[in-house]
């Protein structure tokens, strides 16, 4: 948006891993939400919230942070929040997912590139194996505002097993959606409903250890929007 002259295509996050070439298959979705799309963000960097909000789904305990081993860090405007979780148990769901029952070594990883892009790999080995023995499903989930109380979510997923599986492709996208719909937007929204159009910063939520991910965003992301401010208008 704004002057094209002043786009740096050097910016731009890497996603090319959602491209449609040979060797590989990509599933894609998109959610209309009616909440903020800082909310849906900080549900991305997040990842604690698996074992409460997708209970039925995607959770499982070892992706609690009392048991998870998570570090956050930063490289200039871009903010990562891993996530590993090793020698344990993983969802009934992600071990169909990925084919591989038992403990094993997981890990959830996310990388946030401003102003809502966020890059997610979530992949398990055995315990022990290095991550590449193992496998890893990236995904792209990219928040677009429209309006100050709506959001239009676009994902896509890839894999590099199962290529041109239409029947596990179908499985993929219902399980993932029906998480992300009837599961991350009813919490999601809850939160909207009660924050309304107040500033989340100004209500001074209490912030625990494991907010450390969605805070350090949010905090990268008002001081872009002040420094942009500052600049002018395009």
């Amino acid at each position: 948006m704004g002057d094209a002259e002043r786009a740096d295509e050097a910016s731009i996050p890497p996603l090319d891993f959602i491209d449609d070439i040979g060797g590989r298959t990509v599933v894609r979705g998109h959610i209309h939400s009616n909440a903020y799309y800082e909310l849906l963000t900080d549900n991305i960097m997040d990842l604690g919230h698996v074992d409460f909000v997708h209970s039925q789904s995607l959770g499982s305990p070892s992706f609690a942070t009392a048991r998870a081993e998570v570090r956050v860090s930063r490289d200039g405007n871009t903010i990562r929040c891993d996530r590993w979780m090793p020698d344990d148990l993983q969802s009934p769901m992600l071990e169909t997912v990925y084919e591989r029952k038992g403990r094993v070594d997981a890990w959830g990883d996310v990388t946030w590139y401003p102003a809502a892009v966020m890059k997610l790999s979530v992949g398990m080995t055995a315990v022990g194996a290095p991550r590449q023995e193992g496998r890893d499903i990236p995904s792209a989930h990219i928040m677009t505002p429209e309006t100050k109380g709506s959001t239009h979510y676009f994902w896509a997923s890839a894999r590099d097993f199962k290529v041109g599986d239409d029947e596990y492709s179908r499985q993929f996208l219902e399980a993932f959606t029906n998480a992300f719909v009837n599961e991350d937007m009813r919490m999601v929204m809850a939160q909207q409903e009660e924050i309304g159009s107040a500033d989340l910063n100004a209500l001074k939520p209490a912030l625990l250890s494991t907010d450390a991910g969605p805070v350090q965003v949010r905090r990268a992301l008002t001081q872009l929007i002040a420094a942009e401010r500052e600049a002018g208008p395009a």
